[in-house]
């Protein structure tokens, strides 16, 4: 098939027209008595329930984008180190956009990939642990392909095709997604882990760039972001001190 895997040739793929949230099928299928093999894939062409970091819903209009759930085991990952997925995650959605030469796309930090100042993929990710291990991961990627109208609320929303110009094949956008992935986890596999960070402080949105950030109690302060823990938090210069955050205490001016 068209998603066939060289990492990963036993996954299954699960396609629908309709479903509430591919995460929530994903962690359930997990906890069946038949665990999905590694790198299975969960689709939906419209998700009635898609959630974001936090309390936020992703938006998506039916047929038009790419909603879906990847599952995976990485136990050989500590739970100090749990960021990694979300790196990698990140990257390959990011890798996927390269080939359309579109200016300015970045991770942001935690969980976005950027077109300029506007969101252009959300990843939401839900691990279930096995001791001080991780049992099972879903990572779920809501990518906007095609959808070129965004409701008033979503003012900082953008898509591949808004950024090419036109309408652009979402499983070809796909298929580099996985691939991307399952090359980017078995680096990970493998301990290199310095590597892909590396690679993910390359491409961070605003890193080395002064911006109005806010933090949990709503006070504004100004602060130029210097990197990232191995632990996922954010480094933030404020005022030649550096400070870390983790997604809760912190969000970005722009948003």
């Amino acid at each position: 098939t068209i998603l066939s895997s060289l990492y990963f040739p036993q996954k299954t793929i699960k396609h629908f027209v309709l479903l509430p949230s591919t995460n929530d099928f994903a962690t359930n299928w997990c906890q069946s008595d038949h665990l999905p093999p590694e790198g299975s894939l969960v689709m939906a062409d419209l998700q009635t329930a898609g959630k974001g970091q936090g309390s936020h819903t992703w938006l998506s209009e039916k047929g038009l984008n790419l909603t879906f759930s990847m599952i995976y085991y990485p136990d050989f990952l500590p739970l100090d180190r749990l960021f990694a997925l979300n790196m990698v995650a990140a990257l390959a959605v990011w890798e996927s956009l390269q080939a359309f030469k579109i200016p300015k796309t970045s991770v942001k930090w935690p969980n976005d990939v950027m077109i300029g100042h506007q969101k252009v993929a959300g990843i939401l990710i839900r691990n279930t642990l096995a001791g001080k291990r991780i049992g099972s991961s879903v990572i779920g990627i809501g990518l906007n392909v095609n959808q070129t109208v965004f409701p008033k609320g979503l003012p900082h929303a953008t898509s591949v095709a808004i950024a090419t110009g036109q309408e652009q094949n979402k499983m070809s956008i796909l298929q580099r997604i996985i691939q991307a992935f399952e090359e980017k986890y078995i680096l990970l596999k493998q301990g290199n882990f310095a590597s892909i960070k590396s690679q993910y402080l390359r491409q961070l949105y605003l890193i080395g760039q002064e911006s109005l950030f806010y933090r949990s109690d709503g006070t504004p302060f100004h602060g130029t972001i210097t990197g990232i823990k191995d632990s996922g938090h954010l480094l933030i210069d404020t005022q030649g001190r550096i400070e870390a955050f983790d997604f809760q205490t912190i969000r970005f001016g722009r948003w």
